[in-house]
């Protein structure tokens, strides 16, 4: 036939060999047969079995060589079932691992309401991230509740223009609890930041947590002023660079 490929030949031409062995090799007293098990062994290959000596019989034996084709059709049919579950067990492998990722990276990502929600958290999360750390040590000031302390050799206290996140070291004898932080241009006039905390006992001093944002203000003299809630103030130079 003209138009068929190689291929289409092939078969065609090994449909007609295999006819002419189921036909013109009769043995119905199944004489010098081998035996299913070496016709499972021979149909076990994927290739003839030229050099068996149970082959020759095969190829001349017609009830052999059916025998042999049905072994052989139910050893294909095993073979695709097998690869059709390779395929599936693979696709379920792929959409466990793609579950998995998603389910990781729905878990691990900050859940905001929308746009205006993400613009919102994100500056606050980079003003977070982006405080300073910063210390005053005020345990040997004279506390001089309600104006300046101002003693003869007076420390130098001073703070970088940053947003921080503020540690201070409370005069001796201070109580723990809630405080207000202020910092002034002048005694008595209104603060230019503030920030209020917990001051809590810690290896016998008392420390104030705090966060302050400085940003904005120009270098120079003020004054910081603090109290426990409701009690008079402290107050202190302190210079701002």
């Amino acid at each position: 036939m003209p138009d068929e490929n190689a291929e289409q030949s092939f078969n065609r031409a090994k449909e007609i060999l295999q006819e002419a062995i189921l036909r013109d090799y009769p043995n119905p007293e199944r004489r010098g047969c081998p035996g299913s098990q070496t016709l499972k062994r021979l149909a076990s290959h994927d290739l003839p079995q030229s050099k068996d000596p149970a082959w020759d019989h095969v190829t001349h034996c017609s009830p052999c060589y059916g025998e042999f084709l049905a072994f052989r059709e139910l050893k294909k049919k095993a073979s695709n079932r097998a690869r059709v579950r390779r395929r599936f067990a693979l696709a379920t492998a792929a959409a466990l691992i793609l579950a998995c990722g998603v389910w990781i990276f729905l878990n691990r990502s900050p859940k905001v309401n929308g746009g205006q929600d993400a613009q919102k958290q994100a500056p606050q999360i980079l003003a977070r991230a982006a405080k300073r750390p910063a210390y005053l040590d005020f345990e040997s000031v004279r506390t001089n509740r309600g104006a300046v302390d101002t003693p003869d050799h007076p420390r130098q206290y001073a703070l970088p223009l940053e947003d921080l996140d503020l540690k201070i070291r409370l005069p001796i004898g201070s109580e723990d609890g809630q405080y207000q932080l202020e910092i002034l241009p002048e005694p008595g006039q209104p603060p230019v930041a503030s920030g209020k905390g917990t001051a809590t006992l810690e290896d016998h001093s008392v420390f104030l947590r705090t966060q302050i944002n400085l940003h904005g203000l120009k270098t120079g003299k003020y004054y910081i002023a603090f109290r426990r809630l409701n009690e008079e103030w402290t107050v202190l130079p302190l210079n701002l660079k």
